[in-house]
């Protein structure tokens, strides 16, 4: 006998070895890729479930809505999906979500600006520390569409009537057991005949929160990270493990719930399975988290919050160790934006440039960069704001919301065509102007959709009006007459090309003063368009620029036959 037990004895204990042998193997693999990965940029583009990653934003906005946020079209006309995309390298759903959120909703408090900047720095300054964190962020991992936006905003859409019947029904089998002590065909009838009821019961009310188990379980590994960061033997963040401590006392209780939904994988999970059948194990923990949550919402809220803040800072941080350049932004109250070596993020190799711009027209030739350029500000405005960080070497400006329009597009479904579309797009950027917030509103080629007469005059309108409004103007438009209209209320920079033999050529840096080049019909050359056309319509300028009248050039003569 004694063998037999030091035999089994040595088994486990071998097993016990080889299981904490494994755990570590996993580990240190893990940890060597999170080493390996920060400060690179994402390695998949493109490969984003929007639907699943905004999904908290949008429970946001619609419950909890911040006083200014970036619209619907100033995101799409900055690209900001593709820009959430070079900076996510969050190891949760719940940071992606967070991070997609933060992206909308810039900070007007310095305070809490001041605050993610202090958590960002500290994971940048101390390595050993981010890696740990990364490590229990990264155990807990993702889980895309597991619905737990919705579950922190609607809690009671997810309760299933009958909890009564949970805490009754477990016990009828062993009361029936009890009761054959006084009779025991009746009580063995009881218990032949409850285990069944208990079944039949307990698989109605689980096919109900079939759909929900996705999210007990993520929930669960969020719980578990937790516990991780409560464990953690640092004495760093002392702030934020208290806040942790105290919002996790009232799900401290909540363990297995991962387990949910699971398959049985051995004859021994089967059996488990049957006595949480009979003793509604899994419902009755459901229904007691759902009561808990309800009773501790704002406490699970900012759990998730927690989470999604540790979570953002350490990509914000990898974020900025993968840019060529970079700097946290100043705050002023001059109405002008200073920059130095400015970027576009989602530019691998940039051209940087430098100056200070207060309500400002940029001018330039087709394909120069301006528009490039005016994204570049209008980005780096909103990254100011949202995670602290800019690229460039240096970025100030005021605190305000940006606006933009710029990707308008004619919209079938709505019955707008492309100027209906573009002067709705404008007149929210004048309400926005009109408010008490103060806005930058970048526009790209201002009521392009119109004729040259009507567009040059009802744009020289608009924008002396937003220039008079509180808010700082940066337009980027084809049409250099604006440039005279508009003189003493806005600067004039430009972009400009040079035309050599091989081609037109462009340096993509930022010069004071309007532009008085032109570059379209040069590049109709260089692109072998015929002389003919290309000819003509120099001859067509030249002719404007002398007499302000439109003519078509001369018809060219034809050779005579023998000629």
């Amino acid at each position: 006998m004694e063998y037999i037990l030091l035999l089994v004895g040595g088994i486990l204990l071998v097993a016990g070895i080889l299981h904490f042998h494994d755990r570590s193997v996993k580990l240190r693999k893990l940890q060597e890729k999170l080493k390996a990965q920060y400060g690179l940029p994402p390695g998949r583009k493109g490969g984003t479930e929007f639907e699943s990653v905004e999904s908290y934003w949008e429970e946001r906005r619609k419950a909890d809505p911040p006083a200014q946020w970036i619209d619907g079209l100033t995101w799409n006309d900055l690209d900001m999906d593709e820009v959430f995309e070079r900076i996510n390298t969050c190891q949760t759903s719940v940071g992606e979500e967070y991070l997609y959120s933060v992206l909308h909703e810039p900070l007007f408090d310095l305070e809490m600006l001041d605050r993610r900047e202090q958590l960002i720095t500290y994971f940048q300054e101390h390595p050993a520390e981010r890696l740990e964190v990364q490590t229990f962020l990264a155990q807990m991992g993702k889980s895309n569409y597991s619905g737990l936006a919705n579950f922190l905003y609607h809690p009671e859409v997810r309760e299933i009537q009958g909890g009564i019947l949970f805490n009754v029904l477990p016990f009828l089998p062993l009361f029936c057991l009890a009761f054959m002590l006084v009779n025991p065909g009746a009580g063995l009838t009881g218990v032949i005949l409850s285990i069944p009821l208990n079944m039949a019961v307990y698989y109605f009310f689980k096919r109900k929160i079939e759909h929900e188990l996705a999210t007990v379980r993520y929930i669960s590994a969020m719980f578990c990270c937790c516990r991780r960061l409560l464990q953690w033997k640092s004495e760093a963040l002392p702030e934020l493990r208290e806040e942790l401590e105290e919002n996790f006392r009232n799900f401290q209780s909540f363990r297995g719930l991962g387990q949910m939904g699971r398959v049985s994988a051995s004859e021994a999970d089967f059996l488990v399975d049957y006595v949480n059948m009979l003793l509604f194990a899994d419902l009755r923990s459901y229904h007691r988290l759902l009561s808990t949550v309800k009773k501790n919402r704002r406490a699970f809220h900012r759990l998730y919050r927690l989470i999604g803040e540790l979570d953002v800072a350490i990509c914000t941080a990898s974020f900025r160790e993968s840019l060529p350049i970079y700097c946290a932004p100043e705050f002023s109250e001059d109405n002008a934006i200073v920059f130095r070596s400015l970027a576009h993020p989602l530019l691998q190799h940039p051209v940087t440039n430098s100056g200070t711009l207060h309500s400002a027209l940029v001018t330039g030739s087709n394909a120069s960069g301006k528009s490039t350029f005016v994204k570049a500000l209008a980005v780096n405005g909103i990254l100011a704001q949202t995670i602290h960080t800019c690229s460039a070497a240096a970025f100030s400006t005021r605190p305000a919301l940006v606006i933009t329009s710029m990707a308008v597009r004619d919209s079938i479904t709505a019955g707008d065509s492309y100027f209906v579309t573009e002067i709705k797009s404008l007149r929210r950027i004048l309400r926005k102007a009109a408010g008490e917030t103060y806005c930058v509103c970048y526009v790209d080629e201002i009521l392009k959709g119109t004729n040259t007469i009507e567009r040059i005059a009802a744009s020289a309108a608009v924008l002396s009006s937003l220039q008079r409004m509180n808010c700082l103007c940066i337009t980027a438009s084809h049409d250099v007459e604006l440039t005279a209209l508009l003189e003493g209320q806005y600067e004039n920079w430009h972009f400009c090309e040079t035309v050599t033999p091989d081609g037109v050529e462009f340096d993509y840096k930022l010069k004071a003063g309007p532009s008085r080049t032109r570059n379209a019909i040069k590049l109709l050359g260089k692109m072998d368009f015929p002389d003919q056309i290309t000819g003509g319509a120099e001859w067509m300028v030249e002719q404007f620029a002398s007499t302000g009248i439109w003519k078509l050039p001369p018809e060219p003569e034809h050779k005579k036959d023998g000629e």
